[in-house]
Parts: C-alpha cells; sequence; structure tokens
C-alpha cells in the first residue's frame, strides 16, 4: 500500500463515444469487468473508479465490460496505445457467480452426475442422471420508474434437464427440494458457477498493443460510498478523546486489492443522478428525461439536510491525484488537501458486493469545554410582521465546544457523546475545519430556567412614524424585551444568551456584542444578534432588558 499509484490524470484521455463504424481488426475477447485500481469515495454515494485492462500483444481491438456510470464520467485512458473510437452494445457473456441458493447449485452441477429429490402431487420423489442444462424464464426487465431507465432483466431458472439412462427428464426448478452428487465434490475455497447473461460491452479499436501495454476506464458510479460517524469520550474537565470512522459500503461490484480513498468536501457535479448515455440499455428518452429531472431538482436536492449530510459529490474527469501516505488500518489515517477537498487514503481494500468495511480514520485528544446556550429567535419575519409563536419556548441546551486541533478538517456526521457510564447523547457535528471549534447538543439543561418576553413599547399608534418602502406601508415601532434566567442547579454555568430581532438596537443592559447582516433586496430590515456571555452561579438569577425599533407592515 506504500506503493505511488499510477497516475491516471496524466494520461490522454478520449471520450467514450458510440459510432455505426464497424471494427475491422481482430477482436480480443475480454469480456470479464476488471476490478478497479482505484477508487475515490464520496458520501453521496458517489465514486470514481479506475480500472485498468493489459492489452493483447499485437491486438488492435479490445472487448471490456462497461460498468455503470454517470453522464459525462467515462473516458478511456492509454499512455501506450492511441484510441480511435469504441463502440458499446449488448452482448451475452459467461460469468463466474458464487453459490448462494439452490438455482445456483443446479447451475453448478452442469454435466456432473446428481439425485435429486423433488416433490410431485403429495409425494416426495427421486431422478438420477446428469444435469445437462439449466433453463431460464423469458426475460423481464424492470420498467422504468419515473426518470429512470429500466433495469436490465436478471435470468430466472425455471427447469432443468436432466440426462438419465435411457430418457431424458425435465423437472420444474421449484419442485426440486435436494440435490446429491453422485461422487464427492473437491474441496473448493469458493464455490461458484458460470452463468451467461446479457452484459454490457465496449469494444474498443486502438493502435497495435506491445507486450506490457495497458487500456483504462476512468467511470463516476453511484453504488459504492462511505459514511462517517463520531464518538467523543468525555474524561476530565478539559480534554476528551474523539474517534472517527469510515463505513464502505458497496453496493456496486467486488473491490480486489483496490487502492481506496475517501473525500471531504462540497464539491459540485451537476449529472450526478444522470446515467450515462453511453449504455445501451439508457433509452434516448429515458436519457433525455434524467437530463430535465436532474436540471428541475438541483436546488431542492441542496437545500435540505440530505444535501448537507450527504454532500459530496465531484466532478471528477482527469483522475484521483497521488494518494497521501497510509497509516495502516489500525488506527488513524493519514490524509491530505486536494484543492478544497481533503482526501483520506485507506490503503488497498478487498471487499465484494454487498459487503460493508469498517475503517478508522481518527483517533485524537481534543480540548472540549461545557457551555449552556440560550437561542431565542426574531419575533418578526421577512415580510415585516410579527409572528404567533409564544414566548418561553426555547429551552437552555448543554453543549459541548470541541477544538479541532487535528490536521484534517471534521465532515458532517453523527457523534455519540459518552463517558466512563455510557452513552449520554447523540449529536450533529457538523463540518468542521482544521483549526476551528464545532458545538453539539447535549442535554436540555432543565435546571436552568429561562423566560423571554417582547412587547411594544410605543402605545399610541398616532404617535408611530409611517413610512412608505416599495409602495407598501410601514410603521415604525418600538419594542421593549426582557429576558430572565435562574440557575437552580448546584454548579456554575458558563452561559451564552443570543437573541435574534430585526431593526436597530436602541438600549441592551449588560453590554451584548452586537453582529448583524445588511438588509436584503426587497427587505425593510436589517437582521441583528445580540450575545451575551457570562457565568452564572449556583442559586443566582440574571435579568436583561433591551429595547430596539423595527418596520411593521399596516
Amino acid at each position: 500500500s506504500d506503493q505511488p499509484m499510477p497516475r491516471p490524470h496524466r494520461r490522454s484521455y478520449v471520450p467514450v463515444l458510440t459510432t455505426m463504424l464497424a471494427l475491422t481488426s481482430g477482436l480480443v475477447a475480454q469480456t470479464e469487468l476488471q476490478g478497479p485500481s482505484q477508487v475515490l469515495m464520496f458520501k453521496s454515494g458517489h465514486s470514481y473508479t479506475y480500472r485498468e485492462v493489459a492489452l493483447e500483444p499485437t491486438a488492435t481491438s479490445t472487448r471490456l465490460r462497461l460498468p455503470d456510470a454517470t453522464h459525462g464520467s467515462a473516458w478511456l485512458a492509454s499512455d501506450d496505445v492511441t484510441v480511435t473510437r469504441a463502440i458499446a452494445k449488448r452482448e451475452k457473456v459467461t460469468e463466474k457467480r458464487p453459490i448462494t441458493d439452490l438455482a445456483g447449485m443446479l447451475r453448478h452441477a452442469i454435466d456432473r452426475e446428481v439425485r435429486l429429490s423433488y416433490v410431485a402431487g403429495e409425494t416426495v420423489q427421486y431422478a438420477e442422471g446428469k444435469v445437462i442444462r439449466v433453463f431460464d424464464a423469458p426475460p423481464q426487465p424492470i420498467p422504468a420508474y419515473g426518470w429512470r431507465a429500466p433495469t436490465p432483466p436478471q435470468p430466472t431458472p425455471t427447469l432443468v434437464v436432466l440426462q438419465e439412462r435411457d430418457s431424458i427428464r425435465t423437472l420444474q426448478v421449484g419442485s426440486i427440494m435436494t440435490v446429491t452428487f453422485a461422487e464427492q465434490e473437491p474441496t473448493r475455497d469458493r464455490w461458484d458457477y458460470a452463468i451467461e447473461i446479457e452484459a454490457n460491452v465496449l469494444d474498443v479499436e486502438h493502435s497495435e498493443a506491445a507486450a506490457g501495454d495497458h487500456l483504462g476506464l476512468a467511470s463516476m458510479s453511484r453504488r459504492l460510498a462511505w459514511t462517517p460517524s463520531y464518538v467523543i469520550e468525555l474524561g476530565d474537565a478539559e480534554r476528551a478523546r474523539l474517534v472517527g470512522k469510515a463505513v464502505i459500503v458497496n453496493d456496486s461490484e467486488p473491490l480486489r486489492d483496490a487502492q481506496v480513498s475517501l473525500a471531504i468536501g462540497y464539491p459540485n457535479l451537476e449529472f450526478a443522478q444522470v446515467d450515462t448515455s453511453l449504455s445501451p440499455t439508457t433509452t434516448l428518452d429515458a436519457f433525455r428525461n434524467m437530463l430535465e429531472s436532474s436540471g428541475a431538482n438541483q436546488g431542492r436536492r441542496q437545500a435540505g439536510v440530505l444535501a448537507q449530510t450527504m454532500s459530496n459529490v465531484a466532478a471528477v474527469d482527469t483522475g484521483i491525484g497521488s494518494p497521501p501516505s497510509v497509516a495502516g488500518m489500525a488506527g488513524a489515517v493519514d490524509g491530505e488537501s486536494s484543492e478544497d477537498l481533503f482526501l483520506y487514503d485507506v490503503g488497498r481494500i478487498t471487499l465484494d458486493k454487498g459487503e460493508r468495511a469498517y475503517v478508522p480514520l481518527l483517533d485524537a485528544e481534543v480540548p472540549v469545554a461545557h457551555r449552556f446556550d440560550w437561542d431565542l429567535p426574531d419575533r418578526v419575519n421577512r415580510y415585516a410582521q410579527f409572528t404567533d409563536k409564544p414566548d418561553d419556548l426555547e429551552p437552555v441546551w448543554h453543549v459541548l465546544k470541541l477544538d479541532n486541533v487535528t490536521e484534517a478538517p471534521w465532515t458532517t456526521a453523527p457523534i455519540l457523546i459518552r463517558n466512563a457510564r455510557g452513552p449520554l447523547a447523540q449529536s450533529m457535528l457538523r463540518y468542521t475545519a482544521a483549526g476551528a471549534d464545532a458545538t453539539v447538543r447535549l442535554t436540555k439543561a432543565l435546571d436552568l430556567v429561562g423566560s423571554s418576553v417582547e412587547v411594544r413599547a410605543d402605545d399610541d399608534a398616532a404617535r408611530r412614524d409611517e413610512v412608505i418602502l416599495f409602495h407598501d406601508r410601514y410603521e415604525r415601532v418600538e419594542v421593549v424585551g426582557v429576558l430572565e434566567l435562574t440557575n437552580r442547579s448546584k454548579r456554575a454555568a458558563p452561559m451564552r444568551i443570543r437573541k435574534d430581532f430585526s431593526g436597530d438596537l436602541l438600549s441592551a443592559d449588560h453590554e451584548p456584542a452586537l453582529t448583524g447582516q445588511a438588509k436584503r433586496l426587497g427587505e425593510v430590515n436589517a437582521s441583528r444578534t445580540a450575545t451575551w456571555t457570562f457565568d452564572l452561579g449556583p442559586g443566582e438569577s440574571w435579568k436583561a432588558e433591551y429595547r430596539y425599533k423595527v418596520l411593521i407592515r399596516r
């Protein structure tokens, strides 16, 4: 794993295009789907993969199995040969699969002597002979759903043909109960069977290959990703142990000693949900529908909580770059920055389709501080109207402030908070750059009792200023607010109180820090935040009055 990876972005990349021209040279029978040698994974369920195929000497054409890919992400690359054209088509290929059920065992038994038990009516009967063939039902593709392309059909065995001593018998696969081999099967590390299926292949025409030449294929997939999570173990009052891990989810294809990197960041990929037009199973209508739906939903996808927690996708068409050094699987993993991404290198991984891998990423001691936050929302909405939200609904939260003293950013992920007795809470850790700090909620502070009240200070409507803006009528209202907080616990409480309001602050007790934002176009009030920080001792109370003026729509 400490050997340098090939750098595919230095290769000459050729966009994979279909063509109606026939290949005139000999075709190498290379139809196995070569597993990727390099994988760059994102939390969104997208991964950039690069795979290489050894070319036969003197060959000028090579057949590749075409993996799943998103629109615009499939590229051929080679330092050794020049690619001139390629044709994608649907062909029958032979594929080896592990035995997972009776149907797989029957396919494995082809050309072998067996004894079958099967149900006939209400009795169990037996048949002996050599399995000649297993017939599949006519393919029934899963229809398209929404803007998705139809799913390619999968073979479903229905009949098995048995050569008996003087006759041939067919049996329904669903009636067969057991398969007994006449001769003991040799010991195998892995039982599998060969099956003929239809698959997407790519016939590539290139210049004549020499011994040792390779052809590479890069693509972006949607079924290989990683999910992060953290745990914070509280120790003394000022330090805590932060542990991070990654779970690699493989629903794509087997990985065999693949160099894997995990990306943290928020780059852009406009066509992440669009299948490549190169795939013969993607119809033109389905492709157009995917393009239209992708554009229509782009804003909504990025606006929600899901986009915040699963936002790592990348527009990669030039390779994944040179990987950082590997610190091993037993502890923390090293990483490096690449543009606005941070890459964790987790070394070489072997992982079958359907399997998950647990990978430690981070184990560090970080400064931690306990704090109590009381956040009070603005009572005036963006339309310059008072809201009907009642007072005293916002609780005081016991939070932890964590300082990122590591060299890597922390990505958005769930974080489990625990001490020596067990878990205390689970919260959301937001993206935190190296050198910054993060806040995670622990529990509601029930012993810190607060109340907030806001009322109009000017009851005489005739004395209020009238303002006309954007052809609308407003009145300038003075508001007075009172905050009260009592500490009923037996410990001191480091407090941070934040009050959001609109308009202009006139006065406030205890000199809060004031921050604000300029008015947005079409709005008449600026947004402000007053922040008080102080220590509230056991049994003590705190009170603050503030006043501000705001324009309210009549």
